[in-house]
Parts: structure tokens; sequence; C-alpha cells
């Protein structure tokens, strides 16, 4: 790393190594350790001796995972350790979820006071390419198909342990379509876009938390340069996904993919990526808000890089600035809340937010 970036100070920093499928090495590194950042996935594989490990010693967590049912399943089993210990414990604070997950705190709290979010939509304008890492963890969740699903949805349980009685609804687009056709005032070609379900998923864990939204509409898209390339880009998703998984095709498919540590070049993550993502608000009075943030490089990675180590010292550092100090597991907007907003999503990019008056 020091010979990558050409600067000897890296040397100086203190480094414990440490095996994370060797539980008896993970003391080493966190008990007396304020914060931990992780980003060694898939974390269903790597990740929860180190989730056990920060639960038990009281060190707060952050990591750039996209897997919401291993999170759910974190949950469930140390959700009362991190609670006694006061470990706050944030996953999804990469490119999944801090983003989407912040936009929507900006606009509850934009909203009027007395008035609450009802509907959300996202349109998301996003140039990137997929690592070997982030290959190998849908590959994984392919091969491996569902969890065992617990009876209670950990995403809709309160502090307190009660189950929220709010009403969350979100309904990916199948088949490309326009803003327009699906209800809005505008007329963009839009279509799916695979990070939604865990955005979904994550953003009503964060609006169950903080009890502020109404019955909540979940919506978010793609946006696609026209019908043609959207019905394109769908097809070549679901035909890769067959030959993946089909028996005959598979090995060879996968020779296709990167491999864990592969990725895109620098060049491309510093100059031709992009992100620009725009959520539409509607409160239950009829107000509209408005949020865009924009990522001017690769947010999958460079600013998922960023976002983690941020959200890590967030926690270290800026203790009283957060929305909570009780540990357990939290999101991003309820665990970091404001601290976070001035830091993982708006360091040098622009996270506006606007009451755009009301809907006719």
């Amino acid at each position: 790393l020091s010979e990558e970036l050409k600067n000897d100070q890296v040397l100086t920093i203190d480094t414990i190594i440490v095996d994370t499928t060797k539980p008896s090495t993970l003391p080493g590194l966190v008990k007396d350790t304020r914060a931990v950042a992780s980003t060694a996935g898939p974390f269903e594989k790597y990740g929860s001796p180190v989730v056990e490990a920060c639960a038990k010693y009281g060190t707060h967590y952050s990591d750039i995972t996209g897997e919401a049912g291993w999170n759910k399943h974190m949950m469930k089993a140390w959700q009362e350790t991190a609670l006694k210990t006061g470990a706050k414990i944030v996953s999804l604070c990469g490119s999944d979820c801090i983003p989407w997950d912040l936009s929507v705190m900006v606009m509850e709290d934009t909203l009027p006071e007395g008035e609450a979010l009802k509907k959300v939509a996202f349109v998301d304008d996003i140039m990137g390419a997929a690592s070997g890492g982030t290959v190998a963890t849908l590959l994984m969740g392919l091969e491996e198909g569902n969890r065992d699903e617990p009876d209670i949805d950990e995403y809709m349980l309160l502090p307190d342990g009660r189950e929220s009685k709010l009403k969350y609804s979100f309904v990916p687009p199948i088949v490309p379509t326009t803003m327009k056709e699906a209800g809005h005032h505008f007329n963009d070609p839009i279509g799916f876009f695979l990070l939604s379900l865990v955005n979904a998923a994550v953003i009503k864990r964060s609006v169950v938390l903080r009890e502020k939204s109404a019955d909540l509409v979940y919506e978010e898209y793609k946006r696609n340069p026209d019908f043609k390339s959207g019905l394109t880009e769908l097809v070549g998703l679901a035909i890769g996904g067959i030959l993946v998984m089909n028996p005959l095709t598979g090995y060879f498919a996968k020779q296709l993919l990167p491999n864990p540590g592969e990725g895109p070049s620098m060049d491309d993550m510093e100059n031709k990526f992009y992100g620009a993502i725009t959520g539409y608000g509607e409160g239950t009075r009829g107000t509209r808000v408005e949020t865009v943030i924009y990522f001017p490089r690769c947010q999958g990675y460079l600013d998922t890089a960023r976002m983690v180590t941020e959200s890590a010292l967030c926690m270290a550092l800026d203790q009283d600035k957060l929305p909570t100090q009780k540990g357990g597991f939290w999101t991003p907007s309820t665990g970091m809340g404001d601290a976070a907003l001035a830091t993982t999503a708006i360091d040098g990019y622009l996270l506006c937010r606007e009451e755009v008056g009301m809907i006719d």
C-alpha cells in the first residue's frame, strides 16, 4: 500500500493482523478499539465473527455490506449483547445504503412540523462497474438461496422490541417504463435497479426506528437512456443469472466474471464513473420535498471506502453529536444522523433539500 500510494507514512500506522475465520484472534483487534470499519466480504462468509466480537467488547462497528439478510440475522443473534455493552453496530455504511438512507432522513426533517412522509421515489443515474468481491457476494446469495426467515421481520422491530404497526410498501419495477407511467409528473425513462432491493429494506428499518413517517410507499428506479437500452440491460441480467446458475454452463460463465480482488481501474473510477441520486418525497398534507446527492467519481468503491471510514470515525470521535447514545443495531441515519450527514454524504458533494410546494 505504501508503494502504491508513494507515501511512507503508511508504514507508521500500527497494524493488527487477525484471521476472521479464527475467532480467537479477534479480541486483539477489538478490545482496545473505539470503532471498527469492516470491508472484508462476502460478510456472510467472513463478517459474522467480527460483529460478534464488537458486540461482546462494546466496540462500535461499521461495514460496507449490502447483505440485508445477513444483517438481520446478526441483529437477532447479537442485539441484546450490543445493548448491554453499548456497542453501536451500523452496517450498510457504503454505497449500500448511505445516500438513500440519509436522503429520506432529510425529507422527513424538511417537511413542515406535524406533516409526515407518506411516499418516496428515487431516480438513480449511476455509471459504474462491479468488482469481483461484489460478484462473489451476489453469487453466494444466488447459490445458497433464501435464508430461513424468522417469524418476525427484525427490521420492523422498535427499539423496545415491540413490532411496529407501520405499513411499508415496495414493489420494484419489472419492465422498463417512464416516470409518468409510474404516476409521476415527468417522463424520464426508468427501469429496475438491483440495489433498490437493499435500499428499500434499510429505509424501512430507518423509518420504523424514527417513528416520524406515516405508512410509507417506497419506489426506486434506475434512469435509462431510453426504453430499448433499459430492456436490453434487464434481459442481459436475466440471461446472465440463468447461465451462472445452470449446472451445465455455470462453470464457464463464472470464468468470464471478475475474481475477488479484481475490479474497475482507478482511471475509470476517478474519471468515468459517477452517481446522481434524485429523491422525491410527498407528505401527508401534500407538501413535496426533493433531494439531490451527487458523486463526481465512483460511489460504489471510492466513495464507499470514504463513507465506511468516516462512519467509524463518526462513532469513535463524535459521540456527543449522535442521535442516540444507546448500543445495538442501527441504520446509518438512525445511528449517526446529522453527524453522518455532515461527513459521509456531503464531504465535498452536494445534498440539496428544498420544500418545493404543494402537490396540485
